[in-house]
């Protein structure tokens, strides 16, 4: 893990800034997409179940 953490802190300022912020995106992302998915959970609608499932795959798929 040190490997990694050593390894992006000696990219270039631009492309930490990227990986940083890309990284904070996909988690706000990932907790608007729960979210969602509770509401589908106490309001049983099932677009919220569809709208969140897109979501936390759009918010994995960012991540990585």
């Amino acid at each position: 893990m040190n490997k990694i953490i050593i390894g992006l802190k000696n990219l270039d300022k631009d492309t930490y800034k990227i990986i940083k912020y890309g990284i904070l995106f996909s988690i706000f992302l990932a907790i608007i997409a729960s979210t969602i998915l509770i509401s589908y959970i106490l309001l049983g609608i099932n677009l919220f179940y569809h709208i969140g499932e897109v979501l936390i795959k759009s918010s994995f798929t960012f991540a990585t």
